[in-house]
């Protein structure tokens, strides 16, 4: 039985009605497209169309080489690569479009080799070799990924001299960053602008997905609700009659074209409205109680075997998903302790047993649904709760139930955690601490470390949570250009043995200078600050404007 609903005091219905208020004027109705038509067009918009031809550079002898009289494509080693054709056509389009430059058949020969790359370090991530001779470019990659980064490679050293010309010489190249993860800046997200999957409008147009690649962003999450998309036998009420998920399998499919991996991002299992329909019929999953919502009890094995269920058929119905990106405590209400002990003691099966143990087997019973579906697909568990701050003392502490909490859970459990969270900043003479995200505060919180130390102990990976693009003081500005400080925090990810990163939230996606920062970053060998500069300039405005 659910517990008694207690009577709010008039007080407490001030408050209630005041946070209420606060938050639809955060989060606005939003008429689509409306004043985000521009923004939509800008994002449709195609990655190559103009030209980027200066008729006045011509090769330096002896350090370049010049394709201005046609170019050959040989790439039967990766003929049986399903998406081969669309890199192929984005490098025949960028040769047409920017450099006037057509295929030939006894042009400059770029040959696409499989094979593992010179002195790339062993399992490393889009690892990819260069050699561009005289003769001919020899680009070796052991796979799709590697060799889509070395395409644009080639791409990037054209646009920096504005003319079809190379350097001659030798570079191989790799990420520890494996995923780098961005969303669009047009998609709405929750409350009233709406859920993005359960529309018929078009956040992810195929042009934007082409630019993201070209930034080096190999990711993209979307949020949605399991209740709305996801149909239920375990509870057949929490969920529609059928699923709604054919908009998440198309864009799965598109994306993919372009080595864009998309991740639902869920705060599952979501806790119900007082009074739903799926308390009434099965009162049993009902756990922790408060004035305005019911917690789902994972201590009740039906509330288990639906997460297991919705896992499941999610990543059934949207083949080829990578994974789940699961903010599990400390956002919004889903099962008993996703908040507080003082949440938690309100059930009384969940309330006696430790923290760690209840969440592990949430997270656990996600995962398992998840890969029953898709083997290789990751669940990325993003605990909100970073630290906690002595009120007499002002010390940071971690929040040490994580660690407790990672133990708990599966080794094959990705950890995230706000990169900045805890840290300090000098402000006007003061220190101050950072308590959401910074563009401005370089190194990892205290939060991020500790979680990085632990992963890193236990063989696990740990993703940071980064907010690059914009900043929400701007949020309403497409991007901030600060490129230095992208450089220099995805040093200290690597530094902290980060493996991945969230490089955005719901702003900051859009595919411009700061994201192109972060995809020139996330590559080794790192440039020192003035070369990284120096390159992303010219890529963006020419060698002979960078400066």
């Amino acid at each position: 039985m659910a517990p008694p609903r207690k009577i709010m005091r008039p007080v407490e219905r001030v408050i209630s009605f005041a946070l209420a208020s606060l938050l639809l004027l955060m989060h606005p109705k939003i008429a689509y497209p409306g004043d985000l038509a521009v923004l939509a067009e800008d994002l449709a918009r195609p990655a190559h169309d103009a030209s980027l031809r200066d008729p006045g550079r011509k090769a330096r002898a002896g350090r370049e080489i010049s394709l201005a009289d046609g170019y050959a494509l040989a790439a039967a080693d990766f003929h049986s690569e399903r998406h081969l054709d669309v890199l192929l056509e984005d490098f025949r389009q960028f040769m047409t479009r920017a450099m006037g430059v057509a295929e030939t058949p006894n042009g400059y020969r770029l040959t696409l080799i499989r094979r593992t790359p010179k002195d790339a370090p062993a399992g490393a991530a889009e690892a990819h070799h260069l050699r561009i001779a005289a003769e001919g470019c020899a680009v070796t990659a052991q796979d799709l990924d590697g060799l889509r980064r070395a395409v644009f490679r080639l791409e990037d050293e054209m646009r920096i001299r504005r003319a079809p010309i190379l350097p001659l010489g030798e570079e191989t190249r790799w990420t520890s960053l494996a995923d780098r993860v961005t969303r669009s800046p047009i998609a709405p997200y929750r409350w009233l602008s709406g859920w993005e999957l359960e529309d018929d409008h078009e956040y992810y147009p195929e042009e934007y997905l082409r630019r993201l690649a070209h930034r080096g962003i190999n990711g993209i999450w979307v949020a949605g609700l399991f209740r709305n998309l996801v149909a239920s036998k375990a509870i057949p009420e929490l969920g529609p009659p059928r699923h709604r998920l054919g908009k998440l399998r198309a864009l799965v499919e598109k994306a993919a074209r372009h080595g864009i991996k998309v991740w639902f991002f869920c705060m599952e299992p979501r806790a119900l409205p007082l009074g739903h329909p799926a308390a009434a019929a099965h009162p049993e999953i009902v756990g922790a109680t408060t004035d305005l919502y019911a917690c789902l009890c994972p201590s009740t094995p039906r509330v288990l075997e639906y997460s297991r269920e919705a896992a499941r058929n999610l990543f059934t119905e949207a083949p080829g998903l990578a994974g789940m990106i699961l903010l599990c405590k400390g956002e919004r209400p889903t099962t008993c302790w996703w908040h507080s002990e003082e949440i938690a003691r309100k059930c009384p099966r969940c309330g006696a047993r430790p923290e760690a143990e209840v969440v592990a087997q949430t997270l656990g019973a996600l995962a398992e649904g998840m890969r029953a579906a898709e083997p290789k697909a990751q669940l990325v568990a993003w605990p909100y709760m970073p630290y906690v701050q002595d009120k007499k003392t002002g010390e940071i502490r971690p929040f040490a139930a994580v660690d407790q909490l990672m133990a708990a859970s599966h080794p094959e459990v990705v950890w995230m955690a706000n990169f900045e969270h805890g840290g300090l900043k000098e402000i006007l003479g003061k220190p101050r601490v950072i308590h959401e995200y910074s563009l401005s505060s370089i190194e990892a919180g205290p939060f991020f470390r500790s979680l990085a130390r632990g992963a890193r102990a236990s063989g696990r990976r740990a993703w940071a949570k980064l907010q690059l693009g914009t900043t929400y003081e701007l949020s309403s500005v497409p991007e901030i250009p600060v490129p230095g400080a992208v450089r220099a925090k995805f040093a200290a990810a690597r530094a902290s043995d980060a493996a991945g990163a969230m490089v955005s939230w719901i702003v900051g996606g859009y595919p411009g200078l700061m994201l192109q920062a972060a995809g020139e970053a996330a590559f080794e060998p790192a440039l020192p600050a003035d070369r990284f500069a120096a390159r992303l300039a010219a890529i963006q405005w020419g060698e002979a404007a960078a400066a």
